[in-house]
């Protein structure tokens, strides 16, 4: 007879589970908005490669290759054009300081109130 009898075990099994997915969970905390863009993407292209695939008869590998190169030229790359831009901007906003606190200056000086 063991120490720990088959109830015990399946608890004692049942609670390491639980704590291991509560661990894993929480390392994938920063990787949760991906895998939820991920889905977004899945379902939102899921109908144009049934099409390309079963009404158009295109092959596995075609129908997703062209998906993902669409997906990477009319989302990917104006996305990342715009981000660029923006992020050119702040990093002059972010040298040249004393404008931005001249504008902050002159708010509060027509609201007559401090920020």
């Amino acid at each position: 007879m063991s120490i720990i009898d088959y109830s015990n075990r399946r608890k004692i099994v049942l609670s390491l589970t639980v704590i291991s997915g509560v661990i894993l969970l929480y390392t994938l905390r920063d990787l949760f908005p991906a895998f939820l863009g991920a889905v977004v993407l899945y379902v939102l292209f899921r109908p144009l490669y049934e099409y390309l695939r079963h009404g158009k008869k295109w092959p596995n590998w075609l129908a997703t290759w062209t998906i993902m190169l669409s997906t990477f030229l009319l989302l990917v790359l104006p996305l990342l054009t715009v981000f660029m831009m923006i992020g050119s901007k702040l990093s002059d906003l972010l040298i040249n300081t004393d404008q931005i606190t001249a504008i902050i200056d002159q708010v509060q000086v027509f609201f007559g109130m401090n920020i």
